[in-house]
């Protein structure tokens, strides 16, 4: 038997010198097992706050995320307006739709003197539009006056003013070396077959409209009609009336330069008119002029002078020669953008009552040719001439031309408009009153500062005089 007595409670003393030694090393023993995990998770969940912290900073939050979930939260964004119902928000949803810049409604205008600006085409546009217009110093001043009355415009408008001298007109002109005119525009007339020369490159369509029209329509409908030009040789748009007949002017009157689509880019790849400085040149590495050849087919060879003889209705009889002998660079426009009181007396529409239906407006219009069936002579194929006149029954007016108004230079100023028995003053007078009356501060629509840009450019170069600049051609 042991000598070693048991040891009770009631013996401290003893108990510690028995059992001390083995105890405490048992117990440090049994500690040690119970803190170990604790250090290796502490260890642990320290590196994984560091790996959190390096990677919040590499990868932060999206601003308005973080601008969202930091604000204040409101009762009723996160619960609804009844409190008794709980209803968590949803996050928003941020979606940035990036729209394409819209391509604005370009024009090339010619005014002189006593100009009738394009008010009506700011009116009722839906898009930007850019002017284009060359005129002379009166002109300018009167167009401008109007122009600075616009600062807080919806659609931006700008302007670009260009004003060739009269002497370099002529000048381009007899470099020509084969047209004149008669025609009451003159020489700034002529000018609609230099637009392309004039403008600068980065102009590559425009739509031109004489000063004696306005709109009763958006313009970028109009501008649209564009958009139908499959063929990649199309130049050319403007009314044409193939039934129309007028032999004294080689039957120019079948189409009209009043309104026209033009693809001025193209009408210089194809050098649309001659000049004594391209025939100067002898490089091989340009084509020749497309214009000569048309003009001498419709009007034969010209006279002693140089000069065509017998060419009516000024820059529209050459623009006749030119898609009459060139179709594939035509196409017709519709009827709706040109209703003239020039022979055809405006088809015989105008204003009325509103409530008119369709079979009585159609019943009272004249002058309208199914074009589908009659002359095609100087048109592409039977697919293009469909597209001339669909609706030949009925038109839908969008641009009024008052021209053919004889003893005035402003259409708006004629005398038949004082008279009360005159069958165009019974229909248009109103709606000519209402064009000219609107104010130009009435256009100030927009709610922001945005006035109109406008630059002026003297004398601007030819196309001709670049090229002989160029090419080291001396004229």
């Amino acid at each position: 038997m042991s000598s070693r007595q048991p040891l009770t409670p009631q013996q401290p003393h003893d108990w510690d010198e028995a059992y001390a030694p083995g105890f405490r090393l048992k117990y440090e023993a049994r500690q040690h097992l119970r803190t170990r995990p604790r250090r290796v998770m502490m260890f642990l969940f320290a590196i994984a706050l560091v790996s959190v912290i390096a990677f919040s900073q590499q990868h932060p939050l999206p601003a308005d995320y973080v601008q969202h979930y930091e604000a204040p939260l409101d009762p009723q964004t996160l619960f609804g307006s009844d409190t008794n119902t709980v209803t968590p928000a949803s996050p928003p949803i941020h979606n940035v739709v990036v729209e394409p810049p819209v391509e604005p409604v370009v024009f090339a205008l010619i005014m002189y003197s006593e100009p009738s600006p394009k008010k009506s085409a700011i009116m009722y546009t839906t898009r930007p539009v850019h002017f284009h217009i060359v005129c002379d110093e009166a002109a300018q001043l009167y167009l401008e006056s109007r122009f600075r009355l616009l600062t807080r415009l919806v659609h931006r408008v700008v302007v670009r003013f260009y004003r060739p001298s009269f002497e370099s007109m002529l000048d381009r002109v007899v470099r020509e070396g084969s047209i004149n005119t008669d025609h009451s525009a003159g020489i700034p007339g002529l000018m609609k077959l230099f637009l392309h020369e004039l403008l600068p490159d980065d102009v590559e369509k425009a739509i031109y409209v004489d000063t004696d029209a306005f709109f009763l329509t958006d313009p970028a409908l109009l501008w649209e009609e564009f958009s139908f030009w499959d063929d990649s040789s199309l130049s050319i748009s403007m009314p044409s009336h193939p039934n129309m007949d007028a032999p004294q002017w080689h039957q120019a009157s079948r189409i009209c330069s009043c309104v026209m689509l033009l693809h001025l880019g193209r009408l210089r790849a194809n050098r649309l008119m001659d000049s004594s400085i391209y025939r100067a040149d002898d490089s091989g590495l340009f084509p020749p002029a497309l214009s000569p050849p048309t003009f001498e087919a419709l009007y034969g060879a010209p006279g002693p002078d140089g000069l065509y003889e017998n060419v009516a209705l000024g820059d529209q009889g050459y623009w006749w020669a030119i898609v009459s002998n060139r179709a594939d660079l035509f196409r017709p426009l519709r009827y709706d953008w040109e209703v003239t009181s020039c022979l055809l007396d405006m088809y015989m529409t105008g204003l009325g009552s509103d409530g008119t239906p369709e079979a009585q407006e159609s019943k009272a219009m004249t002058n309208l040719w199914d074009t589908r069936t009659k002359d095609r002579s100087f048109f592409r194929s039977c697919s293009t001439c469909t597209c001339m006149v669909t609706h030949a029954k009925l038109l839908l007016i969008r641009i009024s031309t008052s021209n053919c108004l004889h003893d005035t230079n402003v259409y708006y100023n004629w005398v038949g408009w004082s008279n009360p028995d005159e069958s165009l003053t019974k229909r248009w007078r109103p709606a000519v009153e209402y064009h000219v009356g609107f104010k130009w501060l009435w256009l100030n629509r927009g709610s922001t500062d945005s006035p109109v840009d406008i630059q002026t450019f003297i004398d601007p170069p030819f196309a001709d005089q670049l090229f002989a600049a160029v090419y080291a051609i001396e004229f």
